[in-house]
This record gives structure tokens, sequence and C-alpha cells, in this order.
């Protein structure tokens, strides 16, 4: 399979990118937020969600090592996601610990927040005109009433994403992403957590684009949005679907959409810097703690994305001495 290309599709971006990082705003900012990852865990249903047909769910087999299980979220809240098939919640249920990309403690999600929430100058000063409104006629949209200005301490990056989350956490409210149901499940039931990049590391990443770049990233998802909505299609709805076939070719095949409005530049350093760089450092951290643990059933949570084509992070754990096999396929 080839290696995916950046698509400029907004939901595409979301699993590509750092969605996790972009949700955690809005998990800061709700009213009552948990502690430490213990609030309310959430249900994981054990029989078949009507929507997923087949799971990203992987079972890793390593010499001398107990079995554990990759398996490849998506990273938006969703109610199609709260039922999920038996291989997924037996998975999680005896695995001794849970892994997701990131802790999602309130240190983690609270650090992440604070530097989501940086900026200097108004959103008015740092977008160009015709951008910022689009970008109010889009919240207004949404949420009718809702001042743009509420949002001006927020970093392009954090901007840039966070925007198409409120109306996929608007039509979701209470729900929280597959990642975080299983971590608080995880933390509920005494079961060691922890993450396999720190928000340091994800900060980092997306630090490594310019405000001209998330500018141009915001024009193009806009564009997106608005050319779905003219056929009465949302980009998350078609993205959702995609992932609960379970198919990596219809994923594929959702994600570089649009790819061709992207300029091959930024198409590839985003390739490099979120995609190639994070696959390398997740699997060599998830062969470390199997080693290191050997008598502990690991389910580790990362983006769907990081899980399939050349490259991947399945890919490169099957190429140092573990044996990976698809589950429900």
């Amino acid at each position: 399979m080839n290696k995916f290309k950046t698509s400029s599709s907004v939901a595409a971006q979301f699993l590509r990118t750092l969605p996790v990082l972009a949700y955690c705003f809005f998990v800061a900012a709700r009213a009552g937020a948990e502690r430490d990852g213990q609030g309310a865990a959430g249900t994981l249903l054990s029989r078949p969600s009507e929507g997923i047909a087949a799971p990203f769910l992987w079972r890793l087999t390593t010499p001398g090592c107990a079995e554990s299980w990759v398996f490849g979220s998506i990273h938006i809240p969703s109610r199609a996601l709260r039922k999920l098939p038996d291989s997924v919640v037996r998975a999680s249920r005896e695995s001794d610990a849970v892994i997701c990309e990131i802790p999602f403690d309130a240190a983690t999600i609270g650090k992440i927040a604070r530097e989501s929430m940086r900026a200097s100058e108004p959103l008015d000063k740092r977008l160009p005109p015709d951008l910022y409104s689009r970008c109010e006629r889009f919240m207004r949209n949404i949420s009718p009433g809702f001042p743009l200005s509420s949002l001006d301490r927020m970093e392009l990056w954090a901007f840039s994403f966070s925007i198409f989350l409120f109306e996929q956490q608007i039509g979701n409210i209470g729900i929280d992403p597959l990642d975080q149901v299983f971590y608080k499940q995880a933390v509920a039931n005494g079961k060691q957590t922890g993450g396999l990049e720190t928000a340091k590391e994800q900060l980092a990443a997306m630090r490594s684009f310019t405000n001209g770049e998330f500018i141009e990233i915001l024009r193009l998802s806009l564009d997106d949005v608005d050319a779905l909505r003219k056929k009465g299609e949302k980009p998350f709805d078609r993205l959702l679907a995609a992932y609960c076939t379970g198919s990596e070719k219809k994923l594929t095949e959702e994600v570089e959409r649009a790819e061709a409005d992207y300029p091959s530049t930024l198409r590839g350093r985003f390739e490099k810097i979120l995609l190639d760089d994070r696959n390398l450092r997740m699997a060599e951290r998830i062969r470390k703690r199997i080693l290191a643990q050997p008598d502990t059933r690991y389910f580790f949570v990362i983006g769907a994305l990081h899980c399939i084509g050349r490259g991947s992070v399945i890919e490169r754990l099957s190429g140092e001495g573990t044996s990976v096999q698809r589950i429900d396929r």
C-alpha cells in the first residue's frame, strides 16, 4: 500500500494531525472537568455496534512476553462509537494497562489547554480579513450568537483544528472520544495507564509549522467544508462512515479525497513531522514497554492512520520480532 498523502479534508486532518491536542481544549473547558482522568468512565457495550463493521484491532505476540493489542482509534466524539465489537471490548478488559497517544490526566490536559491559549494578538489581527469573516460565518451557522472573539487567545495551530470540533462536540455533548473512554475506564479499574508521547512532543510538532501554513490549512479546510455542505454532507460523517467499515482502502480514499489542494511542500512536511516521525517514535516505545514488562498485557490506543499503510506503527512492529495479526478484519 502506498504511504498516505495529506488531504485538505478537515476530517482527514483530524485523523492525520493532532486532534488529541485540539480535543484537550474542550476537555479542559468543560464545566466540572474530571480530575486526573477519574470522571465518569463512559460505557463500552459488548454487543457489536450498528456502525462498526470491523475494528482496526491487532494482536501483538512477542516471544517471552504476554499478548498485547493495538487499537486504531478515531479522535472525535461520536454517539455512533458508543457500542464496540466484542473483540475490542474483550481486549481492553483483558489488558493490564491502557496506553494512549498521550495520558489523559489533569496535568497533561491542563498543559495543552494553557499552551493553546497564549496568543498575544486577537484573531482579527492574525487572520486575513476575508478569512476571519468566513470563520465568523462558519461559527454563526453552528451556534448563532457565538462570538468568534471569545477564541481570540487561541494559538493558530489550535484554532485551525478546534473550530471544526465545535459542531461535532455540540452534536455529541457528554460523549468522549474512544481514546479517553478507554483511559478513564482503565483508571476506574485501577489499571496502569500512560502515553506514548508527551504533551511537549506533540506541541513541538505543531509548532514546527508557521502561522502562514496554518492560515493556508484553515482556508483549505473551510473550502472543503463548504463544498461538502453544498452536497448535504459533513466531513466528520464521511470520515466516521469510512472508519466504521474497517476497510483500509475506504479510509485511505476518504483521507486522500481532496489531497490535490495541498501544496506538495506542505504535504511533505505534514507527512514527515506528523506521521513518519511519530510512527517511528510510537513503535519504538510500544516495543520498549512490552519488553520492559513482559508479563503485562497492554492495550495501546492510537489514531487509525498510524496503524495502516507503509511505514505504519504496525508495519514497524512486525519488522522487530513481534508477530502482528489483525483481529475481526
